[in-house]
This record gives C-alpha cells, structure tokens and sequence, in this order.
C-alpha cells in the first residue's frame, strides 16, 4: 500500500472520504471568494458611478447659482442708472375721482 492509497479513517464514504470533503470544501471556499470578490467590484463600480454623477449634478448646479448670481447683480448695476431718471413717456393720468368723493371733498372744505 502506498501512502496515497492508505486509509485515513473508518468512515463510511470510503477511505479517501476526509481528503475528498477538504478538496471538495477548499473549492467551495474558493468560488465564494471569488463570488464575493466578483459581487463586490460590480457594487463598487455602481457606487462610484453614482458618486460621479451626483458629483456632476452638485457642480452643474453651483455652475448655475453662480452665472445666475452673476447675471442678477450686472442687470441690478445696469438698470440703477435707470431709476434715477424721469420717465421718456407720459404717466397715463389717474382714474377720475367718483362724484360722491368730490362731494365729500366739497363738504369737508
């Protein structure tokens, strides 16, 4: 009998049955790592590209803020100039008064 061959134990699967449960548990332990490894870098890659596209988003948006900002204040600058001058055309006059308010006028004075 060679070494090989040589029984490990009395168990009933056979003399090789302890040597085959530990090749056959050192695969399943390697497709798990390799499964978990596999699982881990697709969940990975998902969550970075959500970072980037909420990063991008965030950028985009600051972007917007600030020409908005930008815009408003130079259109603030250009129109005060404008409110310090009268009006080109003319003030459309104001409703006429009712007769019942120009008699309480006359009445009152």
């Amino acid at each position: 009998m060679t070494a090989a061959s040589k029984p490990v134990s009395d168990h009933r699967g056979g003399p090789d049955a302890a040597a085959i449960l530990a090749t056959e548990h050192r695969s399943l332990l390697g497709s798990r790592s390799l499964l978990w490894t596999e699982a881990m870098s697709r969940v990975l890659a998902v969550r970075a590209a959500h970072t980037a596209t909420t990063v991008a988003v965030a950028a985009g948006t600051a972007a917007f803020l600030v020409v908005w900002t930008a815009l408003f204040l130079l259109e603030r600058h250009t129109l005060d100039p404008l409110r310090r001058t009268t009006s080109r055309f003319s003030t459309p006059p104001t409703k006429p008064e009712s007769t019942a308010d120009r008699r309480d006028a006359k009445e009152e004075g």
